[in-house]
């Protein structure tokens, strides 16, 4: 199964990188949410995506947080093979947002993560 690892540079402090494999899961309101967790520590390097209010997604859609502390995200997500186009960019407090469609390599192991959830019993991990 494809399992990309994610080098991420952001582009703000260029001298710091981290490799990273991805962590899925949801908000509240059902969007997908994809955090970076570092290979070596297993620890948190940041959350890849952004829930905002009032933006309709597809389930194979997100919003990707590349500003402030994440700018570059975008790259480092399109370059792993994680991201497979733009379909739209948003306005979220004074930045704009760019919404993606993910890759359907991605999307399989969204489900396989969701379904095996659910045969477990468990609620999918929120974000």
């Amino acid at each position: 199964m494809f399992n990309p690892e994610i080098v991420f540079r952001p582009t703000n402090y260029p001298n710091e990188g981290y490799r990273c494999f991805l962590e899925f899961g949801h908000y509240p309101n059902g969007n997908l949410a994809i955090s970076l967790v570092d290979v070596i520590h297993s620890s948190p390097v940041a959350k890849a995506t952004v829930n905002i209010e009032g933006v309709k997604l597809a389930s194979n859609e997100v919003c990707i947080k590349d500003y402030s502390e994440n700018a570059g995200m975008l790259m480092a997500l399109q370059a792993a093979g994680v991201i497979d186009r733009v379909v739209d960019v948003v306005q979220s407090d004074h930045v704009d947002v760019p919404v993606v469609q993910l890759t359907d390599n991605v999307m399989e192991i969204v489900e396989t993560i969701d379904g095996f959830n659910n045969l477990r019993g468990v609620e999918n991990h929120v974000v």
